[in-house]
C-alpha cells in the first residue's frame, strides 16, 4: 500500500513496458505516462524539458540518435542526468570460471541479461557520444564498482520468477507483512555496501557504471 503520496510531481514518464508504466501510474507521481520505444524519435516537442533523467540507456540500440533526441528536447539551460554502464562489466563476471562452474550455472545466473546491453562502451567512448550529440559534461560520478558488479552477477535474478509466483499466491496482508520484513533485512544487509566507492579489496578499479550530468552546448 502507498501510505503517503508524492509531494512533487514529474511531468512525463516514458517506458517500453506496459507493466512498468502501470506500476508508475499507481504511484501518482507522473502527470503523463507514455509507452514508447526509445530507439525511435521521442514524442516530445523541441526545447520543452528542463531535466531529463535516464538510467536505462544501455537498453537502447540506436544510442546516438537517442542522445540527440534528449538534446533536442532540452531547454538551453536544461540538464540531462544519465546513468550509463561501461564495458568493464564484461570483465566483472564469472565467465572466466566457466570450466569450473559449467554452462548451465552461467546460463541460470545470466538469464540473457547481456543481450539487453547493446551499447556498453568505455568511459572515453561514452563521452565521445555525448559530445557528438551536442552535450557538455558537467560531472561524472562513478557509483557502481567492480565489487558491486560481482555481487550483482548472482543476486536474486535466478529465482526472481519463482519469487513473483510465490508472492502472487499470497494474500495481500501476508505479502505486505513479508515485504516489510524483507525491506528491513535488506536495509541491514545492503547498507554497508551502498557507498558508491565500496570495493573489496580496497584498490582502484575501473567503475562499472557512471552517472553523468550533461548540459547542451
Amino acid at each position: 500500500a502507498i501510505l503517503q503520496g508524492p509531494t512533487e510531481r514529474i511531468e512525463l514518464g516514458l517506458d517500453l513496458k506496459p507493466a512498468l508504466l502501470e506500476k508508475a501510474r499507481r504511484l501518482n507521481l507522473y502527470d503523463r505516462l507514455v509507452q514508447h520505444d526509445a530507439n525511435t524519435p521521442l514524442p516530445i516537442p523541441d526545447a520543452s524539458l528542463q531535466t531529463v533523467y535516464c538510467n536505462a540507456a544501455y537498453w537502447v540500440r540506436e544510442i546516438d540518435g537517442f542522445l540527440r533526441e534528449i538534446r533536442r528536447t532540452l531547454t538551453r539551460d536544461g540538464r540531462a542526468i544519465l546513468q550509463v554502464k561501461l564495458d568493464s562489466l564484461n570483465r566483472y563476471t564469472l565467465e572466466p570460471h566457466r570450466a569450473a562452474l559449467g554452462d548451465r550455472f552461467l546460463d541460470i545466473i545470466g538469464r540473457g541479461r547481456r543481450d539487453c546491453w547493446p551499447t556498453l562502451a568505455s568511459r572515453s567512448e561514452w563521452e565521445r557520444r555525448f559530445a557528438a550529440a551536442g552535450f557538455h559534461t558537467l560531472s561524472a560520478t562513478p557509483f557502481i564498482t567492480q565489487t558491486h558488479a560481482y555481487l550483482w552477477e548472482v543476486g536474486l535474478r535466478p529465482i526472481a520468477q519463482l519469487l513473483v509466483r510465490m508472492a502472487n499466491a499470497l494474500t495481500a496482508g501476508t505479502r505486505a507483512a513479508i515485504k516489510r520484513d524483507w525491506v528491513d533485512l535488506f536495509m541491514q544487509l545492503l547498507t554497508p555496501i551502498c557507498d558508491p566507492a565500496f570495493e573489496l579489496p580496497a584498490q582502484p578499479s575501473e567503475p562499472a557504471e557512471i552517472q553523468y550530468v550533461l548540459s547542451p552546448n
